[in-house]
């Protein structure tokens, strides 16, 4: 009811994407026209270590179904040492080559991931000037209603956003 009256733009919903495709097409009919979809690797393996029980091949699937019904979907990736260097250019191909956006996430040092927090942690200014170093990235003015900030990767075409851990503050 608050779409057809006016009273918001959009409906948009982030998930881990592991029950996505069972719920893409509900989620279209409810007004949903965009989700974010969390994503750090694209490696069966890592992507098992990441979430400690997941598997990649439901939320690519997930993703799919998105894709499917016509939403549109953003993939987030959270930004950690060494795994980061390994996965960030897979991530953009597989984005960029399905049209979606991905955003980079700097970790914020909270609950328990702060034991690694420290070894893991890379922070997001590295990030940019690691990917800064392969590919050519133009500033973009787009606002999403979140604090990502993008950039355009002209060997691509596709848009990557950049979160820092304090910009965050009302998630």
């Amino acid at each position: 009811p608050h779409l057809d009256a006016g009273d918001l733009d959009e409906v948009t919903l982030t998930t881990n994407g592991t029950l996505l495709a069972r719920h893409a097409a509900g989620l279209k009919e409810t007004g949903v026209r965009r989700v974010n979809v969390s994503l750090d690797t694209l490696d069966p393996e890592g992507y098992r270590a990441v979430t400690r029980w997941g598997d990649v091949n439901k939320v690519l699937a997930g993703i799919d179904a998105a894709l499917a019904e016509g939403l549109s979907v953003k993939l987030n990736a959270v930004v950690q040492k060494g795994r980061f260097e390994r996965d960030a250019m897979d991530l953009i191909a597989h984005a960029h080559g399905r049209g979606m956006d991905l955003t980079f996430i700097e970790a914020m040092p909270l609950g328990g991931a702060l034991e690694s927090y420290g070894e893991n942690h890379l922070p997001l200014g590295e990030a940019e000037a690691w990917l800064k170093a392969r590919y050519t990235l133009d500033p973009v003015a787009k606002k999403t209603g979140g604090p990502a900030r993008y950039m355009r990767v002209r060997e691509t075409g596709g848009l990557i956003g950049f979160i820092a851990p304090l910009s965050c503050n009302f998630c």
